[in-house]
């Protein structure tokens, strides 16, 4: 964790080292982003104040200095009382676990007609190749914040096919790494044949042994919420196996699904799902 930048700070620190320290605060916490700005405010006020005066400008050093304690004060006082849940993004997502068991048998009945739709346009460009399609559901996850996992896009059990390796179907993802947490993140599909796509190099390790050997393309199609801009589920489309897989199938393959009355369908019925408010802080703490 990057060490908390005081008002006074040393004011012979090269600009490009005060800019580093301003982008380490704000990546530790919003407050400590506030208390960096205050120390700005006070080293830019150290600078200016005794050049106005140099210059016969008494008003105007006097007017800065009365601007910058005013700042500065203020600055800190909101550092003070603010943390970080003071500045997060709110999103809706699904409440879990998911109790309407009608609504879920529904879900699965699409699930189903979704991966035969995959199926089916897979086998019409290369044969044989449906025998390794799989398709799965992740939803953003929140149970385990007592354990200190704040947030987590997990795979749902209850919605996906051909997952046959348990130790893959218990993947989760943070928002951002992967192809499903880039989804979840940009609000855009993502349509890949990188095995590890979005995957950190000090992830790597972890997600090696997890993810299937043999994946050779990953589609990751966003469901939003229908009341607000952000995704409340990412649906997969896994292709593994030996066969060559060419970009162009993967795009026919997206279009197929996306562009189908089920995956419509899938959409409307996850958004019929009870809702929960969960607030992401910006901090990368």
């Amino acid at each position: 964790m990057a060490a908390r930048p005081r008002a006074n700070s040393d004011l012979g620190q090269s600009p490009s080292e005060v800019a580093r320290l301003g982008v380490e605060a704000f990546r530790e916490s919003p407050p400590a982003a506030l208390v960096w700005a205050a120390g700005a405010t006070f080293a830019l006020a150290a600078v200016a104040i005794p050049s106005l005066l140099a210059a016969q400008k008494a008003t105007h050093a006097v007017a800065t200095l009365a601007f910058s304690a005013v700042l500065i004060g203020f600055l800190c006082w909101l550092a003070s009382n603010n943390d970080t849940r003071r500045f997060q993004y709110q999103w809706r997502v699904i409440r879990q676990p998911m109790r309407d068991e009608s609504l879920c048998n529904e879900v699965n009945t699409k699930v189903e007609k979704i991966y035969k739709v995959a199926c089916d346009c897979c086998s019409k460009a290369t044969p044989n190749l449906e025998a390794d399609v799989r398709t799965n559901i992740f939803l953003p996850d929140f149970r385990r914040a007592s354990q200190g996992v704040a947030f987590e896009l997990r795979m749902s059990p209850l919605f996906h096919r051909q997952m046959r390796n348990p130790a893959e179907s218990r993947l989760t993802f943070q928002p951002g790494q992967g192809a499903t947490g880039e989804v979840f993140l940009t609000r855009q599909p993502v349509i890949t044949m990188v095995r590890l796509y979005g995957v950190s190099l000090e992830d790597e390790p972890v997600f090696e042994h997890l993810i299937s050997k043999d994946l050779k393309a990953i589609i990751s199609i966003p469901i939003h919420d229908d009341k607000s801009q952000n995704v409340i589920a990412i649906f997969n489309i896994d292709i593994c196996g030996d066969i060559s897989v060419e970009y162009e199938l993967l795009v026919g393959l997206y279009k197929a699904v996306s562009n189908s009355a089920d995956f419509q369908d899938l959409s409307s019925l996850l958004n019929r799902f009870e809702k929960a408010w969960l607030k992401i802080g910006l901090s990368a703490s």
